[in-house]
């Protein structure tokens, strides 16, 4: 039985002939990683990889703006939350981060 990622491939190469021009999108760089070895376990003669990217570089790349690590959206979700009124005693950052 094939994985969804092998049918995936199958399809492409029977809809397109050289799918180096092709770009997928898959929700996970890990995803890319499997992809990436079904297709080299496919291949019989060397040809291009198809550009592979996930989801988040792909939104990345439409949208023009940088995706901020999780570091950095906690110290800035912590500076909003010290902003906020209506919270009489704000916790401090270690106890905010747990």
């Amino acid at each position: 039985m094939l994985t969804f990622l092998e049918e995936t491939l199958l399809t492409l190469r029977s809809k397109h002939e050289n799918i180096s021009d092709c770009i997928l999108i898959l929700p996970s760089k890990r995803a890319g990683g499997f992809l990436k070895h079904y297709l080299q376990k496919q291949t019989t003669t060397a040809t291009f990889a198809p550009t592979i990217i996930s989801i988040e570089e792909f939104i990345e790349e439409l949208s023009n703006l940088k995706i901020i690590s999780p570091d950095e959206l906690l110290i800035k979700s912590y500076e909003a939350y010290l902003r906020t009124t209506g919270i009489s005693e704000k916790e401090n950052f270690e106890e905010y981060a747990s």
